[in-house]
């Protein structure tokens, strides 16, 4: 297994907002200057998979999927080059946590969130391959998994620890050779 690790200063800001993730997310991808570079959706849980849904995309592909439909969604994250945006639904708000590496803010970043926490982690990073059946058939299927739009083959999945306790994760795009 490529696997890297580096000590870094991650940085967490949290905050809620009275919206739908939905509504956030479309705002979110509309600023071309913040378009994550991966988005992973999560549709409301329910029994059967949601039509045409592709769960996991590239920040364009998954604008232009939104443009045409209107999945109601339970979560959303937007992975950056170095720090993701967490979207949770919870009744009528929408829960934000932004964890990213280094202290300064950046501009992708809610505004009205709590104070900057920072904390020392290591960092893993690994390929992580979409074709492998890693998730399960059937949470595959319904989370959109199957179609992986616009990320190729595999994505890197970057883990941050303090000591052997899972922080946080994101995922960004990796070219396979």
């Amino acid at each position: 297994m490529n696997q890297r690790n580096n000590q870094v200063r991650c940085t967490l800001v949290t905050g809620q907002m009275a919206a739908k993730v939905l509504d956030l997310l479309r705002g979110r991808l509309a600023d071309k200057e913040k378009l994550p570079l991966a988005v992973w959706c999560e549709p409301v849980p329910g029994r059967a998979p949601v039509e045409g849904f592709v769960g996991l995309s590239t920040g364009e592909n998954t604008a232009a999927m939104l443009a045409s439909s209107s999945p109601s969604l339970g979560e959303a994250r937007l992975f950056f080059g170095q720090g993701m945006l967490h979207l949770l639904a919870n009744g009528a708000e929408v829960r934000w946590a932004a964890w990213w590496e280094g202290e300064a803010i950046p501009k992708w970043c809610p505004t009205n969130g709590t104070q900057p926490q920072t904390a020392d982690m290591v960092r893993r990073q690994r390929p992580v391959f979409l074709a492998g059946d890693t998730v399960g058939r059937p949470r595959k299927a319904h989370r959109g998994l199957r179609g992986a739009s616009g990320l190729g083959e595999a994505v890197t999945l970057v883990e941050y620890f303090q000591g052997t306790n899972l922080r946080w994760w994101r995922l960004e795009p990796h070219d396979v050779q």
